[in-house]
């Protein structure tokens, strides 16, 4: 995680703000369009700005066509013919890494990596066959459709603290699959230089705003038909909100049509099925280890139903009809010699022979075991780093063996979780 934009940089966009995309409409904008490749064009300074790795993974994961077009390695090489043949367009998306694609030539001495003719004639082909551009990142500006920033107070360092953005009703119409409104959380926005800054007329819609009123990401329309999205927040592949936005920024800048199809996964794991663990109930006092409560628990037959009642019930939705919940399973809870954790839906008896209730769990996760996919989690919860290379082949063995015993038919001795020892044992065996 990098606070990838520093002040010397903020200087840069501003001293570099010229090399914008203004651009005068021509009559060239009238001619017949005869079609549009289904490619976007990705344009770095210098292929080292920590956007473009986010910009390209955004693109990948969605299966989108792009080319990545670094200006420093093509001095003058974005023009008309570049960009499009005749009728025919080349590309149906462009993203700038950068509002001005500003870079360090050495010494602190920020330049743009494109001409003025250069953003001319891209911005006079993004008019002409009415194709949308996104800002990834940008120093907030006019020409972006926002007012200068206020300084001091014009930037956030969220490498700490996190800044909270929330959906305007624009923001929630561009991105549907997110939670809007007073209920929803926020998105944070971490570990990324922010610049504060507010629209500058009704020509631009803020679409994502922090608890202050900055508009944070909007649509600046111009009047020649073009149209920017910019953020004023730095990303990386990794960040949560370059996760959250970037399929709806992908999706608005290709006008909602492209090729790609937007897959999202999900396999949550449970731990420990068939042992017990701790439960910290509301009189546990604080300063309580939460591995030494006091207080275990066992789950029970009727427990695990209604897992699969719920599981169920979510795959009869078409967006999660694939749903399947993998369970990290431990062995010995299915045996007789498990430990009676008092008054749980425990097996058996324990080492001294105290009588315990009736297990429901073993039967009842044999009778929905199609439902689940099995992994397993080691025979008595042990941790493989603690122990012997016998200890170990043998905790794995014995989990096997249960699995076989148990007809998990989606358990696959390749998979393993492995545990982390706690400070009860479970094994009573003497």
């Amino acid at each position: 995680m990098l606070k990838t934009l520093s002040r010397s940089l903020l200087v840069a966009f501003i001293t570099v703000t010229a090399f914008g995309s203004h651009h005068t409409p021509t009559s060239a904008q009238t001619q017949t369009v005869c079609g549009v490749d289904m490619k976007v064009l990705v344009i770095s300074a210098d292929g080292n700005e920590a956007a473009l790795p986010a910009i390209t993974a955004a693109l990948g994961h969605v299966g989108t066509p792009f080319e990545t077009y670094i200006a420093t390695q093509n001095p003058g090489g974005m023009t008309a013919e570049k960009l499009s043949s005749g009728c025919h367009g080349s590309y149906q998306g462009v993203i700038l890494t950068t509002g001005n694609l500003a870079y360090d030539t050495g010494g602190g001495n920020y330049v743009s990596a494109m001409t003025p003719a250069e953003f001319d004639a891209l911005a006079a082909y993004q008019a002409r066959f009415g194709v949308r551009q996104v800002t990834w990142y940008t120093y907030p500006s006019p020409d972006l459709g926002f007012n200068w920033p206020s300084w001091p107070g014009g930037g956030a360092d969220t490498s700490v603290t996190a800044l909270n953005a929330r959906l305007t009703p624009a923001g929630a119409a561009l991105f549907p699959y997110l939670r809007s409104g007073d209920t929803a959380s926020p998105i944070p926005i971490k570990h990324a230089y922010t610049c504060l800054s507010s629209a500058l007329d009704s020509t631009t819609t803020p679409l994502l705003t922090d608890d202050a009123g900055h508009a944070l990401a909007a649509v600046h329309a111009y009047p020649d038909g073009r149209m920017n999205l910019a953020m004023t927040f730095d990303s990386n592949p990794y960040l949560t909100h370059t996760l959250l936005l970037s399929y709806g920024v992908v999706n608005w800048v290709t006008g909602g049509l492209f090729i790609g199809d937007r897959h999202v996964y999900v396999s949550p794991q449970i731990d420990d099925l068939f042992v017990h663990d701790e439960r910290w109930l509301a009189a546990t006092p604080c300063g309580t280890s939460v591995d030494l409560t006091g207080v275990s628990h066992r789950i029970t037959g009727a427990d695990l139903n209604a897992v699969v009642a719920w599981q169920r019930a979510r795959r009869q939705n078409p967006i999660s009809a694939n749903l399947r919940l993998t369970m990290a399973f431990n062995g010995f809870g299915t045996t007789a010699g498990y430990l009676s954790v008092g008054g749980n839906d425990t097996v058996n008896t324990n080492s001294v022979g105290t009588t315990s209730t009736t297990d429901t769990l073993t039967p009842a996760a044999k009778q929905s075991q199609r439902d689940f996919h099995w992994v397993s989690h080691t025979y008595n919860h042990e941790n493989l780093d603690a122990i012997d290379a016998v200890s170990a082949t043998s905790e794995l063995t014995q989990n096997n063996a249960v699995a076989t015993t148990l007809g998990l038919s989606r358990y696959s001795v390749a998979n393993l979780v492995q545990p982390r020892k706690l400070p009860w044992s479970l094994n009573s065996r003497g």
